[in-house]
Parts: structure tokens; C-alpha cells; sequence
């Protein structure tokens, strides 16, 4: 039985151990492209929205969304507790609107309605495309980029929508 030498062994563990660090490297490079594809979804449906409750990233009631990697963290407070869903307040704004004689609102305005009644931080790209959702749905009708309750909602006045 020959003797393997010393340096030999040494420089077999060491690749072993460089094989190693680089399976690991890669385990990590995966689960970090796993949370960032996590982080961007959750952006997403809270832009649009997402009524669902937001646990984890969350400090004393203010949800923390990071960017884009190397971008500046954005806070924004969350919806109220209280308040209806965003359809809702879409809609509520929108027959408010029809009461004092609008002829509809446009996203921006919705937003300044919901602020005014429920959330006062309410962020503005959190109306626009879901107000689109109910359009696409005939839940809303909608001319250029004013939103208007359906003719059809039970209301008699035509003229407003």
C-alpha cells in the first residue's frame, strides 16, 4: 500500500471543501432570486391593492417595501383596519361623486375622496388599477381617464353617468 503525501491530501480536501462553498454559493444565489422575486410580488399586489394582511416586514402599523435592489426603502401606512375594501371605496366615492352632480372621477380624485373618508395615506397607484379591474369586469364604465357607476346600478339618474 503506497503512502498518498501529505500535500496531496491537503489540496484534495481543499477542493472538496472549494466544491462545497460553491454549492452553497449556489443554494444562496437561489434562495436570494426566490425572495426577490417574492418582494417584487408582494409590491405588486399591494399596488394594487391587496387587501390581504401583510405580515413580517411590518414596523408599528407601516409596511416596509424595498425597491429594486441598491434602491431607497419606500414606507407606506397601511389600510386602515376599519375601512371597506378599495372596490368599495371606489364605488362609494363614485355615488358621492353622482350625488353632488360629477359627471365621474378620475383615479387621482377617487384617491383624494378615500383619503378624505377612510385613508388618509392612501397611495394613488393603489386606485387606478384596480378602478381598471372593474371596468374590464362592467363593474364601472369608463370614458378617457374618468371612471363613472354603470347607467345601469340602480339609479334613475342618467344624466350623471
Amino acid at each position: 500500500m503506497a503512502k498518498t503525501p501529505k500535500i496531496r491530501l491537503i489540496k484534495d480536501k481543499r477542493r472538496e471543501i472549494a466544491q462545497e462553498m460553491e454549492r452553497h454559493r449556489q443554494a444562496l444565489a437561489d434562495l436570494e432570486k426566490q425572495a426577490s422575486e417574492l418582494e417584487i410580488a408582494e409590491r405588486v399586489l399591494i399596488s394594487l391593492g391587496a387587501d390581504d394582511e401583510v405580515e413580517g416586514d411590518i414596523d408599528g402599523g407601516i409596511a416596509i417595501l424595498k425597491n429594486v435592489p441598491l434602491a431607497p426603502i419606500i414606507r407606506t401606512k397601511m389600510k386602515p383596519e376599519n375601512a371597506p375594501t378599495m372596490p368599495q371605496m371606489i364605488l362609494t366615492a363614485l355615488k358621492d361623486a353622482r350625488a353632488k352632480g360629477k359627471r365621474g372621477l378620475e383615479p387621482k380624485e377617487i384617491a383624494e375622496f378615500i383619503a378624505a373618508t377612510w385613508w388618509p395615506d392612501v397611495p394613488q397607484v393603489a386606485v387606478g388599477p384596480i378602478a381598471w379591474r372593474m371596468y374590464k369586469r362592467h363593474d364601472l364604465q369608463k370614458r378617457e381617464s374618468r371612471y363613472f357607476l354603470p347607467r345601469n346600478d340602480g339609479d334613475d339618474d342618467e344624466k350623471t353617468s
